[in-house]
């Protein structure tokens, strides 16, 4: 056998070394959210939460391996199901992770308005993990624009005088609601002006998204600026009407949910809100200038008689003219 024959196994041997050398390198990479296991832990990546609605989409029977046909635990011994498992928050409700009558818009509406949370699931950008950032559909492949038509996730009647109103959303989604509304977009209600300086992160009141300072324009504190918008017809789009007012002031103006009242000292005083001390025909400020359209909130505390509010029929304050 000549000395180059001899040579051949050794050779042979030091390639398939090599090889194996490569393949254990590569087991050792980085490992990034598309792997389901950290090889150097043997736990899922970091950002799995966020992450696994997709892959478990993709392909269900990959979490199976691990965590049994039913998700319940399987060799890994934790359930999917688990209320809590170090400090995150699983599908405790089941797979959906939803409580039944989830559909009905007063539950999910209602949840979704919520400060952002995973137990108990609430907040837009919650919703968005599995709905998607556009809540197009996401990983979960339910789309909400086919409920809420073009105006996903808020219902297409959101405005303070809808059932599903949104004043009552926390501020905390404000990131979420930036999105679509940042600088005033796709809002009916004008731009603030000014608008807030570059960078500010999106918050309800300091003018990045649809609402000033306070939600109204620079100047609003002059009774001539809020007093004309008080007295006129409701209109949400223009913040006019007694009734508007009180979707962020409260039913009596003393604060709801904006806790700006209306009846401090330096503005109406403690007892003549809405409108000033002075309302009688011979005020600067008269109440015959007030569109009759806002009767049934001066019924609050005028009405004198039954029947459907109106400044002429014996209701509140005037007959029949």
């Amino acid at each position: 056998m000549s000395p180059r024959t001899k040579k051949r196994p050794y050779s042979l041997l030091f390639l398939c070394f090599t090889v194996i050398l490569i393949m254990i390198a590569a087991c050792k990479s980085t490992p990034n959210s598309r792997s389901l296991i950290n090889p150097d832990t043997g736990k899922h990546a970091t950002d799995w939460v966020s992450a696994h609605p997709s892959h478990y989409v993709a392909d269900p029977g990959q979490c199976s391996d691990c965590h049994g046909t039913d998700l319940k635990g399987g060799i890994s011994g934790v359930s999917c199901f688990s209320a809590d498992f170090s400090g995150v928050a699983c599908h405790a409700l089941g797979p959906a992770g939803h409580p039944a009558n989830w559909a009905v818009p007063s539950e999910h509406g209602t949840a979704a308005k919520g400060a952002p949370s995973r137990v108990p699931i609430t907040g837009f950008s919650v919703c968005a993990v599995c709905h998607g950032s556009d809540f197009n559909g996401g990983a979960v492949g339910m789309n909400c624009f086919t409920c809420h038509g073009g105006s996903a996730p808020h219902p297409t009647a959101w405005m303070p005088t809808s059932t599903y109103q949104h004043n009552t959303t926390d501020t905390a989604n404000a990131a979420t609601c930036a999105l679509c509304h940042l600088n005033g977009l796709n809002s009916p209600v004008p731009s603030p002006n000014p608008a807030a300086p570059a960078g500010t992160a999106p918050g309800c009141f300091n003018s990045t998204l649809c609402h000033g300072v306070v939600g109204h324009a620079a100047g609003w504190d002059l009774p001539d600026q809020h007093g004309a918008h008080a007295k006129a017809a409701p209109d949400a789009s223009t913040t006019s009407g007694f009734s508007i007012c009180q979707t962020c002031h409260g039913n009596n103006f003393t604060g709801g949910t904006s806790l700006q009242t209306c009846l401090n000292a330096n503005c109406h005083g403690s007892a003549a809100s809405p409108h000033p001390a002075a309302w009688s025909p011979d005020s600067t400020y008269r109440h015959n200038t007030t569109n009759q359209a806002n009767a049934p909130v001066c019924a609050l505390c005028h009405r004198q008689n039954t029947g459907t509010a109106g400044c002429f029929n014996n209701t509140l304050c005037h007959g029949n003219p």
